[in-house]
């Protein structure tokens, strides 16, 4: 076994034997997303924005700290101008990434959230993942 495949397991790998969802834990989404902040202070941040890896990174962050977010808080996390977050958010809830719920006490606020396995496949592009 290489080190590639010890930090990238095939996508079979996702679900080991007792079904449970390879999940990413707290410290290493903190890791990631500070590293991609640190990046942005030496080096041009439009030269490597990802409005899109940055909310991603965020939810699964705030999913596995069981805490709800919302459009604007997700959008706010992208780092990107708000109608290019709002833009990057609709293709990620197109393509079955999120899902846009509205607050059934106020209409006008809408809840952000993956699935489990969208947060197992995350785990996996980071290189860590902790059996859950």
């Amino acid at each position: 076994m290489n080190a590639y495949s010890q930090c990238f397991p095939a996508t079979s790998e996702l679900r080991p034997q007792n079904d449970a969802l390879l999940l990413p834990n707290e410290f290493d989404l903190v890791q990631e997303i500070e590293a991609r902040r640190r990046r942005s202070k030496f080096l041009p941040s439009k030269l490597f924005s990802e409005p899109s890896w940055d909310m991603l990174l965020y939810l699964a962050l705030r999913t596995v700290q069981q805490r709800r977010v919302t459009t604007s808080e997700l959008v706010n996390a992208s780092g990107a101008p708000y109608t290019t977050g709002l833009r990057h958010l609709q293709s990620l809830s197109d393509e079955g990434i999120v899902e846009i719920r509205c607050d059934h006490l106020d209409r006008r606020r809408k809840f952000i959230s993956m699935s489990r396995e969208t947060l197992g496949r995350i785990s996996l592009a980071i290189g860590c993942a902790q059996a859950a």
